[in-house]
């Protein structure tokens, strides 16, 4: 599906930069000062330094109200000794509550945390009946309440974005048992023989989908690397749906044309023109070394 909204703002900011151009993906280069990648790079810049800056300005919680888009529910999260890893796409912590909805876990200030983790806060001490949250590196920990299944409600981060042009297409799929690898670490997946074209730059930004025996994984391809003329071809993958273990042995994988949840900027538009605005800026302090270069 075509990223319509993150196109549009690539469009915009080209026509301001007085280096129009009417692709917003790569194939629109030809001739530009300002390539498709710059762009890209000056919109998701943009967007994170706007949301970054409006979440400093206006709190979580306006925030929340004002950006719902960027508001997010997780699936259960299992506490262990008061302790659970946070979503990896969570920028904030809104709230905690349990995944049965019968409780809720207050947050605690980070001025109450070291009276409250000593027990010294009085009424604000946790209790089974008044479970506490906090953030702490990439974990919530919680207080009261230490175990068992709850739902976090979160501001998300904003996804790095790819230029998607075709609206709709066949997909691809690909069938093996031998010519694919999975490397968990740096969630790369591999093919040791040539696919004559399958995959290109162009497949950046759709989801995939691939089996074991047993197990069903999905996430999105962030990178599409040929390596050599015909050795081979990897793809670099995000997600949370992909294997936390590397794979030897892959049986099938698809790869749809119709785009992911977050193929494309989520942003209101009422806010786009602030965000035009930004990539202007990033390209004009960028003139003087683009066209030296060129």
């Amino acid at each position: 599906m075509a990223t319509t909204a993150l196109n549009s703002l690539i469009i915009a900011a080209s026509r301001k930069l007085h280096d129009a151009r009417t692709d917003a993906s790569s194939v629109g280069d030809t001739g530009r000062v300002y390539s498709s990648a710059m762009l890209t790079d000056y919109a998701n810049r943009s967007v994170r330094d706007f949301l970054r800056d409006s979440l400093k300005m206006l709190g979580p919680k306006v925030f929340a109200e004002t950006f719902p888009e960027y508001v997010k529910t997780s699936a259960a999260l299992t506490l262990s000794s008061g302790s659970v890893a946070k979503p990896t796409d969570a920028l904030f912590i809104l709230g905690l509550m349990k995944s049965d909805l019968s409780l809720n876990f207050e947050p605690v200030k980070a001025e109450e945390l070291a009276s409250v983790l000593t027990g010294g806060a009085g009424l604000l001490n946790a209790s089974a009946t008044q479970p506490l949250f906090y953030d702490e590196g990439l974990y919530i920990k919680t207080l009261g309440v230490t175990t068992g299944d709850v739902y976090a409600r979160y501001i998300r981060t904003h996804p790095d974005l790819t230029p998607i042009t075709g609206v709709s297409g066949n997909g691809k799929f690909y069938t093996t048992t031998a010519n694919m690898t999975y490397a968990a670490a740096i969630k790369e997946l591999s093919f040791s023989v040539a696919l004559s074209g399958l995959f290109t730059s162009a497949d950046a930004g759709k989801p995939i989908m691939f089996r074991t025996a047993a197990v069903c994984y999905s996430g999105h391809i962030v990178n599409v690397t040929i390596v050599g003329a015909d050795t081979g071809t990897v793809l670099y993958l995000a997600g949370d749906g992909l294997p936390a273990v590397d794979l030897t042995t892959i049986a099938d994988l698809i790869v749809t044309d119709v785009g992911p949840i977050d193929s494309d900027l989520k942003l209101n538009q009422l806010w786009l023109g602030d965000i035009i605005d930004r990539m202007v800026a990033m390209g004009e302090g960028d003139a003087v070394r683009i066209i030296q270069q060129k």
